[in-house]
């Protein structure tokens, strides 16, 4: 009786302690789909992304996502643009400090000096050396539409 029942206990060590290394597996990996998510938001909020988006994808973006100072993440984005567009003439406010750059010619004609570029936007999540614990690895794509200048659209895209 004393030996099953130690078995039992056992058993029920073992069922937990697995449950609680998926539990952390899981926790590690919302933590890095986050990590990601937070380094595209960063890219795409730098002013120089619609002017040079290779160069200011290209550095890698350290992510600490509890606070405690040490990164917990390293981010390595590439962006690649899939599309590009030219304005409309109608969807340009010329009062507008934006649009300003925008307006073509005397006439302000059919179409406009910006062109609305789609980009893919690959984030791949790492866990810096030394402090893999689960190894948790994980790779986002995120969609984004960016006005950019004709010039700069025809440099990047």
């Amino acid at each position: 009786m004393l030996l099953l029942l130690t078995l039992h206990a056992l058993a029920a060590f073992q069922t937990g302690a697995m449950q609680l290394r998926i539990a952390g597996n899981l926790q590690d990996r919302h933590a890095a789909d986050a990590a990601a998510n937070d380094a595209i938001g960063k890219t795409l909020d730098a002013g120089a992304f619609s002017a040079d988006p290779a160069s200011v994808a290209a550095a890698p973006i350290v992510v600490d996502i509890d606070g405690d100072g040490t990164p917990d993440f390293v981010v390595s984005i590439v962006a690649s643009c899939t599309a590009s567009q030219p304005l409309a003439a109608s969807s340009i406010d010329a009062d507008a400090d934006t649009d300003f750059g925008c307006v073509s010619g005397a006439a302000f004609g059919a179409t406009s000096l910006c062109v609305m570029t789609q980009w893919d936007l690959q984030a791949t999540t790492t866990v810096p050396g030394a402090s893999a614990q689960t190894g948790a690895r994980m790779e986002v794509h995120q969609g984004a539409s960016v006005r950019m200048s004709s010039s700069d659209a025809r440099s990047s895209c």
